[in-house]
């Protein structure tokens, strides 16, 4: 019996050689198997197929129509979002391999790829992690003899800061004319710093008014404009949160005047908040801001999304001097690490203040 060496990915490989490249190299194709047995099998099937002249080569296989068949294959198992995810990356991004056999795709040809997205970080790791996928599955069905992807270098991460609401932000979400919808919103994402997917799946049993509380379990997703219920982001993000007493009876009168059990509804058909239609609403909260910032020579909320208003509740948290567990309960964190970032940044800022009035203190004591 011949020697086999096992490969890194667990399995064994052999080569059988074909013939003669045009650079006078051996042509090869390569065997694979879990097992030697299962590796000899595939090697005596091969060579009658050469013999026979039904071998398919790898190459005859084209990237695009094999990342296809592999999108299809992925039907369990992952969210609707990374569908999309996948399907967006395949049909906008992995263009340049249209034509291409996918053994002939190189690791210099994805870095040129990566490369002409170097300004879109997130854009990469999508692309990656779709790549990634496909030919872990083409070395599965032995098209290829390893993954082209490995240290493959992506740009560096560039953080955004965040921010809470500005002092004017602040004041006009409580000074604009809001709908009562568009009310229930604010407040939701403001002050129980609710992500936008977790308010707008809430429903009127949601809310307890004799304990004074609110259960988040669910989460919105949308698909094709359409909203479908799905669970939260992680286990952590299913939580019970503290109606605070200023909001209370507005609370109970609009769930009392609802007309479906669910908070946020289309306008037009009463059912479950579309995409679509939350993009008019929200609109329609920044333009309301911006009508009452006008009358108060304040600027414009241009660039004020639901998750400034999230990070305003952090905010919030510390400096009601909530502990670490509590805060990372009620923001809904997996992991505590995500709070302490948080708090580290405001305890920076605050000692960066408080530093300066101790020296402001001392220099006026000292010239008295």
């Amino acid at each position: 019996m011949a020697k086999f060496k096992k490969r890194k990915d667990g399995r064994y490989a052999s080569s059988i050689n074909i013939g003669v490249k045009e650079n006078g190299k051996p042509e090869k194709i390569f065997v694979y198997g879990k097992s030697i047995k299962e590796l000899e099998s595939n090697r005596v099937e091969a060579l009658m197929s050469l013999k026979n002249g039904t071998y398919i080569r790898n190459k005859e296989v084209l990237f695009d129509e094999y990342a296809k068949k592999w999108l299809k294959s992925k039907q369990i198992g992952i969210s609707n979002a990374t569908k999309e995810m996948y399907t967006s990356v395949i049909r906008s991004n992995l263009k340049a391999f249209t034509g291409h056999f996918i053994k002939d795709i190189s690791k210099s040809d994805i870095q040129e790829l990566i490369n002409e997205y170097k300004d879109k970080r997130r854009t990469c790791e999508k692309i990656m992690i779709t790549l990634n996928q496909i030919f872990d599955s083409a070395l599965e069905d032995e098209l290829v003899s390893k993954n082209p992807c490995k240290k493959i270098e992506l740009p560096a991460k560039t953080y955004k800061e965040k921010r809470p609401l500005t002092e004017q932000e602040d004041q006009l979400s409580e000074l604009a004319d809001f709908t009562p919808r568009e009310r229930c919103y604010v407040l939701l994402i403001k002050y129980y710093g609710f992500r936008k997917q977790e308010a707008l799946a809430l429903s009127r049993k949601r809310f307890n008014f004799e304990e004074k509380t609110i259960t988040l379990k669910d989460a919105i997703e949308f698909i094709s404009n359409k909203a479908c219920i799905k669970q939260t982001k992680t286990e952590s993000g299913e939580r019970i949160v503290p109606i605070l007493s200023k909001d209370l009876e507005f609370f109970k009168t609009y769930c009392g005047q609802l007309k479906s059990e669910w908070l946020f509804t289309s306008l037009s058909t009463g059912e479950l908040i579309s995409s679509q239609s939350f993009r008019r609403m929200y609109d329609s909260i920044l333009n309301k801001m911006n009508k009452k910032a006008d009358e108060l020579d304040y600027p414009h909320c241009d660039k004020l999304t639901s998750h400034v208003y999230r990070h305003n509740y952090s905010t919030m948290l510390y400096n009601a001097q909530l502990g670490l567990k509590e805060s990372q309960y009620l923001m809904g964190h997996k992991n505590i690490k995500t709070t302490m970032e948080i708090y580290t940044h405001l305890d920076k800022e605050n000692t960066h203040k408080s530093v300066g009035s101790k020296i402001e203190d001392y220099l006026n004591k000292d010239s008295q």
